[in-house]
């Protein structure tokens, strides 16, 4: 009794008495199927990096690829794709294919703020991506030039005010966290100061310390050479409590400014229709490092205030962040373009 083929064999037979064009089209679906149904993850997977090397989001990146990679078994690349306040590489991976080889490391900037200051987006943050996890925050510094004759946000407020439209505060551009905390703070403190966008931190901060920039708010790690080297001076926070990585230093919300909880925050999506069992793999490998009690103090004293959490409640915290800075970028008065 003959043995019924199965895989490549039975596909050529098939294909014997078949005309040329179905037998192609019998073996390109043969293929497809075949490489589907390896096991995730077969091949190298891309970290979508949206901004320089050397960022904060960069460094953040960069810690976690190596956990990532050891938990799924797998190479992660880093692909930074800076430029227009993240666009670029956050449109590159709107529009890769949805199987879990390109993964955008999402910001406040990226997935929440563009949407409300640029009127022809060319992504959707909600239709054009699939939630993986939310990851860390960052509370943010603000510094100023050691050579400003302030200690503390009053003084900062008092010596700006008396120099109408002759400071400004810088950022790394457009719709970045910076952004929006110096053109927040300029509303809620009654300032006229300029915004200044760079295209390097390393360029703005170097300003800071020369005093050719009033201030700039940043995340802490990148900048933390240049603070403990005593270069720049920091004045305050932007989380809803003190730091770990400052504790002596206060927030804004005490130095005044009850609503001034502003920070950046990074979190992992894929393309839209990434199968499930995908996300489901990539989380469950997150899961395996990112709730660990010690990693979790340490990345709070490097500036990363772990806050990790899963597919569902990452796309509700999205929804709810687009409509937290469409109701800043109005009280800040930032106009869409």
């Amino acid at each position: 009794m003959a043995t019924a083929k199965t895989g490549v064999g039975a596909v050529f037979d098939a294909m014997r008495t078949a005309s040329a064009a179905t037998a192609l089209s019998m073996l390109c679906v043969f293929i497809v199927a075949s490489a589907s149904a390896q096991p995730y993850p077969s091949r190298p997977i891309r970290f979508m990096v949206t901004y320089p090397a050397g960022t904060s989001l960069d460094v953040y990146a960069r810690k976690l690829s190596p956990k990532l990679s050891e938990a799924l078994g797998q190479t992660i690349v880093i692909d930074n794709r800076g430029g227009a306040g993240g666009i670029i590489g956050t449109e590159i991976v709107a529009k890769a294919p949805a199987d879990g080889y390109t993964l955008l490391m999402g910001t406040s900037a990226t997935m929440a703020v563009n949407v409300n200051i640029y009127k022809k987006l060319p992504y959707d943050p909600i239709k054009d991506f699939a939630p993986v996890a939310r990851l860390v925050a960052h509370p943010l510094v603000m510094v100023v030039s050691t050579a400003l004759p302030v200690k503390t946000i009053p003084e900062l407020v008092a010596y700006a005010r008396t120099r109408p439209g002759k400071l400004n505060y810088g950022s790394t551009g457009s719709g970045t966290a910076g952004h929006v905390a110096g053109a927040y703070f300029n509303s809620v403190a009654g300032l006229t100061l300029s915004h200044v966008p760079y295209r390097s931190a390393v360029d703005e901060v170097a300003d800071v310390a020369r005093g050719e920039l009033l201030l700039m708010f940043y995340p802490y790690e990148p900048m933390q050479g240049m603070i403990q080297a005593g270069r720049v001076k920091v004045l305050a926070t932007t989380g809803g409590k003190r730091s770990a990585f400052l504790p002596d230093m206060p927030t804004m919300v005490e130095a005044g400014y009850s609503n001034f909880n502003l920070g950046s925050w990074v979190a992992m999506y894929a393309p839209a229709r990434t199968p499930k069992a995908v996300i489901d793999r990539i989380y469950g490998a997150l899961q395996k490092f990112m709730q660990d009690p010690e990693l979790v103090a340490r990345w709070g004293k490097e500036g990363h205030d772990v806050t990790f959490e899963g597919p569902r409640e990452l796309d509700k915290f999205t929804r709810d962040e687009i409509q937290r800075y469409k109701e800043l970028a109005a009280l800040a008065g930032i106009v869409a373009n």
